[in-house]
């Protein structure tokens, strides 16, 4: 559950910021890579949190849910971009946030 998006962010930046500098001081003559994904519960208040602001999560989160959602079950090479993905409410299983298309204007 988060509340403040946009303070749920900044966090998770500066969590993305120390990773990758603890990454880079522990395999510095390896190449490494630092991802970010949000594992979301898919409670009610949750999915009607993303679905009120599509485009603040679209923007933050444009990499493949699909790709991470595969990346996090079997151990994969992650997404480059950051992503969300839904966990059951009992996060016992991972499922892809498939985004609601922009909505288009009515014909004239």
């Amino acid at each position: 559950m988060f509340g403040d998006i946009g303070a749920a962010a900044r966090t998770s930046n500066r969590k993305l910021a120390e990773a990758d500098a603890l990454a880079t001081l522990r395999w510095a003559e390896q190449p490494h890579t630092t991802g970010l994904v949000w594992v979301v519960r898919a409670t009610k208040r949750n999915r009607v949190l993303v679905a009120r602001y599509p485009e603040v999560f679209a923007a933050r989160f444009p990499g493949s849910s699909r790709g991470w959602v595969e990346a996090l079950s079997t151990g994969g090479a992650p997404p480059p971009e950051p992503g969300l993905v839904w966990a059951s409410a009992d996060g016992s299983r991972l499922f892809a946030w498939r985004r609601q298309p922009a909505e288009r204007p009515a014909p004239r």
